[in-house]
């Protein structure tokens, strides 16, 4: 096995004593001075004892490298190591340096003694030669020698390549059958796999994180601490001895990893490089960047930060806080823009310190009552006081540090209206100013509770954020408040004061470029709110166009999805344009990731999520609504649009307020009411259609009592369309307030949490990526199966290999100028690189038995890759492959003919790639002299009579041209004259031409005579023009073929001058006969 790894697999080592060498040890070969040695029990060998030996070695981790080189005196039992290695071709290295170097040395000495000595103080000078060399490497790779020994074990047991980066290992057991297998779980970057060898046997599992379709835990008395792993295929059970959370935490890690790399298309890097120091333990540093990552996410999800915000370290203190008069003991995280704390106690206090608002960090006195204390002053005025600081000294730095790095920011617009806003304000502002004027006594009442709220908790992004926060949020916010509080609450306004220009250079910078986004956009701009009046004018139309297409052009990945339309359009009415932008950038990817896309990956995750909420809490409306199809129908529609498309719009605003506060959590938690509220009609309905109805009925009685109109709630054309079918004697629903059923299910659902539906999220992820790219590969096979002459199983799995070449190049680093994903895109877009192809080539092509095969693959990807990118698609994959395998002679002499005029079409597509056309040019010769070793049919000989060409079709190929410089003529050629006597001489040269074949055999002859036939109807009379010298060129290729088919001698390189006299000679002589021809 080739072991791809840059670490040593031999060494010399500073000698240490050994009391009794051969007890596990057998010894290969010996001197007066030295013994070679191999540990009992590698590479099978050794019996019963090595098998016992090899595999106490493997379940207790303590396996040493198998070979070692001793040094041993007859004057002494002790012995001593001087050099280990991993394979035995590494060992005789140092043994044959020893024995030519050491030895006429050591013969000299007196004494063993002092030979001893002399190895001794030899070989330490050798270590410590071969540390110094690698001290850089050592410094930069904090990794222990266990388990960089351990990486190089990994990628020699499972011929891994050196690409392949090992995350972590765990001692665990795989369970085959009913037996458990006690070795070694490995966790790479890409990869699960598992060894173990127990008494002689060998059990190897390998499995990539792209196949894994769930991962579960499982706890019982047989399978203590298990974890399950499923693909497609099978189920691999294993229990996991010690930590095994931590390994079940980081599979799942590595599996989202690899789903999102999968639909992102995307080369992301999957690890953070962070400077930490090294912990005790055998983590690499993979591991600990993987730990810094999850951490990090954790993190921005917790105090809604922006994406590319990282942790940097977190410590434990307690915060004044003047609301209540007391510490509060929590952690506080800081990270390059922000100081964050949080209490322990949770929803007891919260806050959010950008490093652009602080104004003064200050050093307290130290004292009995504030230990260790720091205080910090914002330019909003408000004051933060944390004590009991573990390390002060080094968070000041930190802080100092960040606070250098932070652009100096002006004040947000929630404090003092004061920031210059470059696009139109909240559209209400326009279109309501009647119901301002009629505003209710509620609305008043709410106002003034949240002033009093500001006044003891601070205002803006820097407040106090506590449990009375949420309590305000869940009753409602008032309409003139709601612009800030959402900005706040959904972090949208971090992303704002930090990109201050951001979305007015993207309107800007919009003149046309996303001719398909803005078509899409503009279909459905009309159908956006349409029972709001601002919808009705041109005014918000536009505002909202603007701001569609410039999410467009900031995510291209996501462009524009329907449901996104009817989301901006809330937000329009209650922020401005670049409020509204920047929340619609919160929403679509950090609270609602995967959502809005073409394939709404992140609800369908969600809507498996839902349904395993629903089956947790309310199993009997489970089992009932699963067997009516009901809950796959409602998640899409509910959770797409905020409740948008099934309540009126002054309603759905209540349930925004939520979601924004709270998350993802929020939705599943107000479903979750909403089906309780109607458990008993949803059981006693028998069809799906009965079960919308009492829930599109239940959603358009929801109302909003602080609403202005609350007696003409306008609902949506969902929620019209669904009463509108309503049985004439369904019993009327009492109208229930939003507020009110908010309220409700955060006090019957509110157990439900971010971190119970990431779990799931987890688990559903795996199903529906792999749910996804089944979906595209049978679409795409059906899309090719009556075009193609391979049937469905081998589509099938030239699918698969096809895939696999293009997820090696994403996984281990091979660049493609490819942007999309088999899975993610149209399968006419799947793409390889033409490395990837030559690896394929080998694999399935007739052609690799030439010597010339790389070059004719490279010549075949070059005529495949039609657009000049540099990639491959399936489609053409697989037509080209048709060719080859299954196509007819006519099909396959087309096929080389145009590899024969590549050097043709790079001379005129590629003009300015001189080298690369010479290149081509100077490998025809080689190219021609294994054309007829690749291209014939082992039929063609016994179907010489049916070999047909259709030289006029593939004449039209390429203009002539560029034909004429193909370089199968050694030199121009001009229309050619010829008397009868040339002409005479011309035909005694055919004639010995075709003597040759005449001379082989008399069926040779004659199935030439056949086959020529073609040959015959394309020399009409005519002028010696460019189309002529192309089929000329083809007739040359195809008599080249012939002729090898009937083992005749093919004519040299001068073939298109003999042809051009030939053509010229029965032009004057019309009547000669075919055999004159030949």
């Amino acid at each position: 096995v080739t072991v791809h790894s840059v670490c040593l697999l031999a060494m010399w080592v500073k000698p240490s004593e050994v009391l009794l060498a051969n007890t596990l040890w057998s010894t290969e070969r010996s001197n007066m001075f030295f013994g070679l040695q191999k540990r009992r029990g590698h590479g099978g060998g050794g019996g019963i004892a090595g098998r016992l030996i090899g595999t106490l070695d493997n379940v207790f981790d303590t396996k040493p490298l198998p070979y070692r080189v001793l040094l041993q005196t007859q004057s002494s039992e002790l012995s001593y190591v001087v050099a280990v290695a991993e394979t035995l071709e590494e060992i005789l290295k140092h043994w044959i340096w020893l024995e030519e170097e050491m030895l006429p040395v050591l013969v000299n000495f007196e004494s063993e003694d002092e030979a001893a000595e002399f190895v001794h103080a030899k070989v330490e000078s050798l270590v410590c030669a071969e540390e110094s060399t690698d001290s850089t490497t050592k410094e930069l790779d904090p990794e222990s020698a266990k388990f960089k020994s351990t990486a190089v074990r990994f990628h020699r047991l499972f011929s891994m390549p050196s690409e392949e980066k090992l995350v972590n290992y765990y001692a665990a057991s795989f369970w085959k059958g009913k037996v458990p297998r006690q070795g070694w779980l490995y966790l790479s970057v890409n990869h699960l796999a598992f060894y173990s060898f127990m008494m002689g046997k060998e059990d190897i599992i390998v499995v990539k994180w792209a196949d894994v379709t769930d991962l579960s835990k499982q706890n019982s008395l047989v399978l203590p601490d298990g974890i399950l792993v499923s693909t497609k295929t099978r189920e691999y059970s294993f229990s996991v001895l010690r930590n095994a959370d931590e390994a079940f935490g980081l599979m799942e890690q590595l599996a989202k990893i690899t789903m999102k790399r999968i639909l992102d298309g995307s080369e992301e890097p999957c690890l953070l490089t962070v400077s930490l120091p090294s912990p005790g333990g055998r983590k690499g540093s993979l591991k600990r960047d993987l730990d810094i990552r999850a951490q990090s996410e954790l993190y921005r999800a917790q105090f809604g930060l922006p994406q590319d915000e990282r942790l940097d370290g977190f410590c434990e203190c307690t915060l004044w806080t003047p609301f209540a008069k007391a510490h509060v003991l929590g952690k506080l995280y800081c990270s390059p823009n922000y100081i964050c704390f949080a209490s322990k106690i949770k929803l007891l206090c919260s806050v959010i310190i950008p490093m652009r608002e602080m104004s003064s960090v200050e050093k307290v006195a130290s004292s009995d009552v504030l230990p260790n204390a720091l205080h910090i002053s914002t330019r909003s005025k408000m004051t933060f006081l944390f004590a009991s600081l573990q390390d002060r000294d080094l968070l000041c730095e930190k802080i100092s540090d960040f606070l250098s790095q932070t652009p100096t920011a002006e004040k947000l617009f929630f404090v003092e209206d004061e920031r210059p806003v470059n696009c139109s304000g909240p559209l209400r502002e326009i279109f309501e100013k009647e119901d301002e004027d009629e505003q209710n006594h509620r609305e008043a009442i709410k106002e003034n509770l949240w002033d009093l709220h500001f006044s003891e908790y601070g205002r803006g992004i820097c407040m106090y954020r506590t449990r009375s926060l949420r309590d305000l949020i869940l009753k409602g916010i008032p309409s003139s408040l709601r612009r800030g509080i959402w900005m706040i609450t959904s972090g949208a306004a971090n992303e704002l004061d930090t990109h201050p220009d951001y979305y007015a250079k993207l309107v800007a910078d919009d003149a046309g470029q996303l001719t398909g986004v803005a078509e899409e956009i503009e279909r459905d701009l009309h159908r956006s709110l349409p029972e709001h009046p601002a919808f009705q004018s041109e005014v918000g139309i536009a505002a909202l166009r603007r701001v569609l297409t410039a999410y467009a052009a900031r995510n291209p990945n996501i462009g524009y999805c329907q449901a996104m339309n009817i989301v901006c359009s809330v937000l329009l009415v209650f922020t401005s344009e670049e409020e509204a932008f920047w929340l619609m950038v919160a929403i679509c990817e950090r609270l609602l990731p995967d959502y809005y896309n073409t394939r709404v990956v992140g609800a369908l995750i969600d809507q498996g999520v839902f349904e395993a909420l629903v089956k947790e809490n309310l199993p009997d409306l489970f089992k009932h609504l699963s067997a009516l199809g009901v809950l796959s129908m409602i998640t899409l529609s509910w959770f797409l649009t905020l409740f948008l498309s099934v309540m009126s719009y002054k309603c759905a605003v209540h349930i925004i307020d939520f979601f924004l506060l709270d998350g993802a959590k929020a939705l599943f938690q107000i479903a979750l009411a909403v089906l309780d509220a109607n458990r008993r009609d949803l059981l006693a309905v028998d069809d799906e259609g009965e079960a919308m109805s009492v829930l599109g009925k239940y959603l358009g009685c929801v109302t909003n009592r602080d609403s202005t109109k609350s007696s003409a709630v306008v609902t949506t054309s969902i929620a019209v369309s669904v009463a509108h079918h309503q049985a004439p004697n369904t019993n009327s629903v009492a109208s229930v307030d939003i507020a009110d059923l908010i309220q409700l299910c955060d006090r019957q659902f509110g157990f439900v949490s971010m971190e119970n539906i990431e779990t799931h999220r987890n688990s559903f992820r795996l199903k529906v990526v792999q749910g996804l790219a089944e979906s595209t590969k049978k679409s795409c096979i059906r899309s090719l199966a009556d075009d193609s002459p391979f049937n469905v199983k081998e589509l099938e799995y030239l699918y698969n290999v096809f895939m696999e070449s293009y997820r090696e190049s994403l996984l281990w680093g091979h660049k493609s100028s490819s942007t999309g994903v088999a899975v993610r895109i149209k399968p006419s877009s799947i793409n390889i690189n033409m490395e990837m192809f030559t690896k394929i080539f080998g694999l399935l092509s007739p052609w690799t038995c030439s010597e010339q095969s790389v070059l004719l693959s490279e010549r075949l990807f070059l005529v495949m890759d039609e657009t000049g990118e540099g990639n491959v698609n399936f489609y053409s994959f697989v037509h080209t492959l048709g060719v080859l395998l299954h196509g007819g002679l006519k099909d396959r002499l087309y096929l080389i003919y145009r590899l024969h005029a590549l050097s043709a079409e790079v001379t005129a597509v590629m003009n300015t790639n001189v080298a690369k056309k010479e290149s081509l040019v100077h490998q025809h010769t080689e190219l021609s002299s294994v054309d007829s070793e690749v291209l014939v049919s082992e039929d063609s000989a016994s179907r010489g009579n049916s070999v047909q060409f259709d030289v006029r079709a593939a004449s039209q190929f390429q203009s002539g041209e560029e034909y004429a410089r193909c370089d199968i003529m050694e030199q121009p050629v001009h229309p050619v004259q010829v008397d009868s006597e040339s002409s005479e001489q011309v035909s005694i040269e055919s004639r010995d031409q075709g003597s040759i074949a005449a001379s082989s055999s008399s069926t040779a002859a004659s199935v030439l005579e056949d086959a020529t036939a073609p040959i015959s109807q394309v020399l009409f009379p005519g002028s010696c023009s460019i189309e002529s010298l192309c089929r000329l060129n083809l007739m040359a290729i195809y008599i080249k073929h012939v002729c090898f088919t009937l083992s005749i001698p093919a004519p040299g390189p001068g073939l298109i001058q003999v042809l051009l006299k030939v053509q010229a000679t029965i032009h004057n002589y019309r009547q000669c006969s075919r055999n004159y021809f030949l």
